[in-house]
């Protein structure tokens, strides 16, 4: 992955998370759901994400850095985790969207990801 897991990557440049509600969101092995919303606050961007039911929950809060892509045409963005690894995260809890705790307990979930899902 490399750089900031609270960055969007470069790959996605000359975007801003808030553009990206909407979309579907994939895995790497399959879809997980749709961006309902998405702050694009230097260091500290993320995206909420409606997931699919099979997942177990009803949403997740991504670091913006784990996208690997966004297709515009297709309204797709492409992130590098697995399912699994989403029904496994730390419980989306809104009212802690800025809290440092928080965010560790999610860096340190979506930064221990295995290379391939």
């Amino acid at each position: 992955m490399g750089g900031d897991l609270w960055s969007l990557p470069v790959r996605a440049a000359g975007r801003k998370v808030g553009e990206l509600c909407g979309f579907t969101v994939e895995g790497r092995d399959g879809p997980v759901g749709t961006v309902t919303r998405g702050d694009s606050d230097r260091g500290h961007s993320y995206l909420i994400v409606s997931l699919d039911p099979a997942l177990g929950r009803a949403k997740a809060m991504l670091p913006a850095g784990i996208v690997e892509r966004v297709d515009t045409a297709a309204a797709v963005v492409r992130v590098a985790c697995s399912r699994a690894q989403l029904a496994a995260a730390p419980r989306f809890e809104s009212d802690r969207i800025r809290d440092a705790a928080y965010r560790t307990e999610l860096t340190l979930h979506y930064a221990a990801r295995p290379a391939q899902a």
